[in-house]
């Protein structure tokens, strides 16, 4: 219930805002700290971010954007992550839906020259090194999500410790420590060490881009946990994700999948745009 009426409150201000701009786009984004962070690099002046409120996330996102389909409304779009849909082949459901270039933002800044920026400022070593053997050692856990949606198994990985099975020092993940901490949170998944270990061979046999499967949170919890012992300069994951937000330029934007994505979009919904 509270998720429709967090829709329909949202929905009653985009109806709201045409009134008064009728030709102002209305992006529709999964979460708050998405609509502030994609303000930046996309044209203000002629486009709107909206997030679904409370609990927001994808589903109550594509959820808003449907409503708003139906009812006919001009000039809407959707930016939604697109978490393993890439590499699993999935649709998008619409034509107006626009992924993340990545599996979600936080990745998607993560590999842009954001990240270079922020790790040179920050901890001075080389960008791309870090960014790589970040990636691999969020890789393991991000196949065991990646799998989790495929077969439905519904795993919590939320309340998953990473100090568990990462070893800070070196930045390395120990699988099977970590198929063992998911599995300690998950008690009545009915899922063995073995069952986990093969979801990790499986989609590493299949030699996928890491962006295409790694959780930007992960990828951010990690670079916390690292920070301290193996770069000199201990951050939190909020410290992390405000600064590389703030250094996301449309710039960086620009060299997207995603920027592309809406650039079609915009010659396809004339007057409306996103881009700057």
């Amino acid at each position: 219930m509270r998720d429709l009426i967090g829709r329909s409150l949202v929905r009653n201000t985009i109806f709201m805002m045409r009134q008064v701009e009728r030709n102002k786009t209305v992006l529709i984004v999964e979460g708050d700290s998405d609509s502030r962070s994609l303000s930046r690099v996309i044209r203000s002046t002629h486009c709107r971010a909206f997030s679904p409120g409370h609990p927001g996330g994808k589903e109550q996102a594509l959820a808003l954007f449907d409503d708003l389909k139906q009812k006919k409304l001009p000039g809407v779009a959707a930016l939604v992550d697109a978490d393993c849909d890439r590499f699993w082949g999935r649709g998008r459901g619409h034509g107006d839906v626009c992924w993340t270039s990545c599996t979600d933002r936080e990745t998607m800044i993560i590999s842009s020259p954001a990240f270079d920026s922020f790790v040179a400022d920050m901890f001075g070593v080389d960008p791309t090194d870090l960014r790589s053997r970040l990636m691999k050692t969020a890789f393991p856990l991000g196949c065991v999500r990646v799998t989790s949606r495929r077969h439905g198994w519904a795993l919590d990985l939320k309340s998953v410790y990473v100090t568990r099975f990462i070893d800070a020092n070196k930045i390395t993940c120990d699988e099977s420590a970590c198929c063992r901490e998911v599995l300690a949170k998950n008690p009545a998944s009915g899922l063995s060490e073995q069952e986990l270990s093969q979801a990790i061979r499986s989609i590493r046999e299949k030699n996928p881009k890491p962006e295409d499967i790694v959780s930007g949170h992960d990828l951010t919890e990690i670079l916390s946990l690292v920070s301290g012992s193996s770069l000199g300069c201990e951050l939190s994951y909020a410290q992390i994700e405000r600064q590389l937000s703030q250094r996301y330029e449309p710039a960086h934007f620009a060299r997207t999948s995603t920027y592309a994505e809406c650039t079609a979009w915009e010659g396809r919904n004339p007057p409306f745009v996103i881009n700057i």
